[in-house]
C-alpha cells in the first residue's frame, strides 16, 4: 500500500512539474518566433529603403534617361548601332556561345560543298 501511495505521489509530482515547465517552454518558442519576425522586418525595411531610393532616382531626369536606354530608346537624331552576337542592355538573353572548332570545320566543309554545287566562289 505504501508503494502505491509513493507511486501516486511521484506521478502527481511529475504532472505538477510538467505543468510548471510548460509556460517556460511556450515562452521560449514564442521568443524564437519573435526574433525571426524581427529579422524579417529588418530585411523588409532594408528592401523598402532600397526601393524608395530607386524610385527617387527614377524620378530624376538622369534616372529616367538610364531606364529608357536600358529599354532601347534613343534620343531624336541618335543612330543605333547593333553588334550581332552581343547582348543588349535591354535583353536578358546572353550572347550566343562561340562555335567550337568542330562546328567551324563542319561549317567550312558545308560552305565548300555549297559553292561547288552553285559555282559561287568565296570573296
Amino acid at each position: 500500500m505504501l508503494t502505491v501511495f509513493i507511486g501516486m505521489l511521484t506521478a502527481a509530482a511529475v504532472a505538477l512539474v510538467a505543468k510548471a515547465i510548460r509556460p517556460y517552454q511556450e515562452a521560449s518558442v514564442q521568443s524564437t518566433q519573435l526574433a525571426a519576425s524581427n529579422g524579417q522586418i529588418q530585411n523588409l525595411d532594408a528592401e523598402n529603403a532600397s526601393l524608395r531610393r530607386r524610385i527617387a532616382y527614377l524620378q530624376t531626369s538622369e534616372g529616367e534617361m538610364s531606364e529608357a536606354r536600358k529599354m532601347g530608346y534613343l534620343r531624336p537624331g541618335e543612330i543605333p548601332i547593333v553588334v550581332e552576337g552581343a547582348a543588349t542592355p535591354w535583353s536578358d538573353a546572353p550572347a550566343p556561345p562561340s562555335p567550337s572548332p568542330a562546328q567551324n570545320n563542319f561549317r567550312d566543309r558545308a560552305q565548300q560543298f555549297w559553292r561547288s554545287l552553285t559555282g559561287l566562289r568565296s570573296h
